[in-house]
């Protein structure tokens, strides 16, 4: 029997008023309402609403999103009969900016935005309640710290998508006039609206939290399997986190640490991938780089994210295709195609594959990227070579000497190594927000419109999204960022 908890609910619509306007959200109380209390109770409730449980394009929280804004998509030629294929993803793809406004014949994405920033403060919810509670909750030591670590972990992931979505991006020389969100750590009830805090302030906060984390795993003595956290999975976050502050020694530091712990890469290289299924040793279960592992889809419904029907509207873009040499197996391993469009097997939902992964991949990506930064090349080349060897048959090493020339290839192999994989636009919003251009043919009323062309500028306003209008209407204290209507050129 599923157990309803009070104090779980009221916390829950504390963020529901501050969030995006109250709404009734209790009725006639369960016969099996109760308080949790035990280490048990605590668990159930991370586990039910954390980022362990399965997720979905058209459920609470979505992040397919933030590919459909980057350069690795563009639009499929154009359907016969003229129907619009192109689902409900479009605006994103055109950087709309309000997102409440337009395109609504293709199912206007204001819900998905609404949903996703409710979805992870919902997340952070659960976690205050957990950390607020501390040694009050009953159970052996043990595994109480291990659980108080993991709504630490947790915290910290859902404020670095918060952060990264709709914060502008990090600047160590502008912290005090930078508009991140809101920021709270606490399960009381509030009665003031919770305005932004500042971009480094927040970040200050996720460091804290995966401090915090690694304490307390380190103390529990235990090892969780890759659907929950671990000590290797903090440190990759941290070093991430570090990256994206441009704090280039730590960043190397605890992607090191990371990879004391788990230094396995999958060799493919001579693995039978192919574009024509969607199986991929690369995000099997099978695959032994996997950390961690999160938001694991099981609804088919997320293929509309590319489209709807065998067709689909979108696909993965040449640009993208084109930085893969023709011996590399990530080629088999990340996409599917059908022969009329291609796909990325990140897409799947058999339940077969883990489709957003920590893998000690990207630590390796994230030492290399530090390194260079710091002048240390032969270190950076030596992770870059290592990755190659086990992603490339036939490997063409480049001897990079200059800053600049490293920096580049190692940016490179991070977008061909993450594609699709919820990096990618965070990366461009970290380097320099570079201009792109998407291409889009509107289809009204099944009749086909002129080609219409978006342009998104270097440094542009639009790597930053607004918060949701419902959000906005409910609390007066989240001043909004004021873009424009994008309209096309």
């Amino acid at each position: 029997m599923k157990i309803i908890h009070l104090k779980y609910i009221i916390c829950l619509l504390t963020v529901t008023c501050i969030s995006s306007g109250c709404k009734k959200y209790l009725d006639t109380p369960a016969d099996n309402l109760r308080t949790p209390k035990t280490v048990a109770d605590y668990t159930e409730m991370l586990n039910g609403e954390g980022w362990s449980r399965n997720l979905s394009a058209n459920s609470d929280l979505s992040l397919y999103f933030l590919d459909m804004m980057t350069a690795d998509v563009t639009e499929s030629a154009g359907p016969t009969p003229p129907v619009d294929e192109k689902g409900p993803y479009s605006a994103f793809y055109t950087w709309q900016n309000i997102y409440d406004a337009q395109y609504d014949e293709r199912h206007t994405p204001s819900a998905i935005l609404n949903n996703t920033w409710l979805g992870l403060y919902r997340i952070i919810k659960v976690c205050n309640i957990i950390t607020d509670e501390g040694n009050e909750i009953q159970g052996d030591l043990s595994s109480r710290q291990f659980l108080l670590g993991e709504a630490h972990f947790s915290r910290a992931l859902a404020y670095y998508y918060l952060i990264n979505i709709w914060g502008t991006p990090y600047d160590p020389a502008n912290n005090a006039d930078s508009m991140g969100v809101p920021l709270q750590t606490s399960s009381a009830l509030v009665n003031t609206a919770l305005p932004r805090s500042p971009v480094h302030v927040v970040y200050n906060q996720i460091l804290e939290d995966l401090n915090n984390a690694l304490s307390y795993v380190q103390a529990s003595g235990k090892s969780g399997s890759i659907y929950h956290y671990s000590a290797a999975a903090v440190y990759l976050l941290l070093s991430r986190i570090h990256l994206y502050l441009q704090h280039w020694e730590l960043a190397a530091t605890f992607a090191g640490k990371c990879l004391e712990i788990k230094p396995v890469l999958n060799d493919i290289t001579n693995q039978n991938n192919t574009r024509s299924d969607f199986y991929s040793s690369l995000l099997g279960v099978s695959n032994p780089e996997v950390i961690y592992t999160f938001y694991n889809d099981l609804n088919p419904d997320v293929f509309n994210i590319f489209g709807d029907g065998n067709s689909y509207g979108f696909t993965v873009s040449p640009e993208l295709l084109q930085l893969y040499s023709a011996t590399d197996q990530r080629l088999a391993g990340y996409f599917y195609d059908n022969n009329k469009t291609i796909i990325p097997k990140t897409f799947n939902t058999a339940g077969n594959i883990y489709c957003f992964s920590f893998r000690t991949a990207e630590a390796y990506l994230n030492r290399a990227e530090a390194n260079a930064h710091l002048g240390e090349t032969g270190k950076a080349q030596a992770d870059i070579d290592l990755l190659k060897n086990n992603r490339v048959k036939s490997v063409i090493r480049n001897t990079l000497t200059s800053k600049p020339s490293l920096l580049s290839e190692v940016l490179a192999e991070r977008r061909k190594e993450l594609a699709f994989q919820l990096h990618n636009w965070f990366d461009l919003r970290r380097t320099n927000s570079p201009a792109m251009i998407h291409y889009f043919t509107p289809v009204t009323n099944q009749r086909v419109q002129p080609l219409q062309q978006f342009v998104l500028r270097k440094n542009d306003p639009g790597y930053t999204l607004e918060i949701p209008a419902k959000a906005l209407q409910a609390n007066p204290a989240l001043h909004p960022l004021g873009l424009e209507a994008r309209i096309p050129y």
